[in-house]
């Protein structure tokens, strides 16, 4: 019996976690840190990546009794990420993820910082489908709360 030589070895041991293979799981929550990163990074080209064609976003905001319902399409979002200054910086945990076939649900709190300044806290809701590309976001609701946040 041949025993593995060093070189194959050090191979499987170097290699980088990004690298292997990923559950359909980890896919999907990478994908929403890409637009994170991306976000931050003020990279539009990588922001249009993570995004399926005619995505949009829309932000739920309480205005004393009732709720308003902000849309906004992915070019008035990049738009706004190119012509920003500071670091956008938004960050999420405890990812609840859903999937059936080419369909997945990230569901998550989350907050948000323009440089060092604190701005709002909510919940991100993002639909993704699965592509010949990997996954895209084809939808983001979310809240926007600048009290009760952890």
């Amino acid at each position: 019996m041949k025993r593995p030589t060093l070189a194959i070895l050090a191979t499987f041991v170097l290699t980088p976690v990004s690298l292997l293979a990923q559950s359909p799981e980890q896919e999907v929550v990478a994908t929403v840190q890409r637009l994170f990163d991306a976000m931050r990074d003020r990279d539009t080209a990588a922001i249009r990546g993570t995004m399926a064609p005619g995505s949009q976003l829309v932000a739920l905001r309480t205005r004393g009794d009732s709720v308003v319902a902000g849309t906004t399409t992915v070019d008035a979002f990049v738009t706004n990420f190119a012509s920003g200054t500071e670091e956008a910086l938004e960050r999420m945990w405890d990812p609840e993820i859903r999937i059936d076939g080419p369909m997945a649900t990230v569901w998550a709190p989350y907050d948000f910082h323009r440089g060092e300044t604190f701005s709002h806290c909510g919940i991100d809701a993002f639909q993704l489908a699965q592509t010949k590309d990997g996954w895209k976001i084809v939808s983001i609701i979310y809240t926007v709360r600048r009290t009760g946040c952890e």
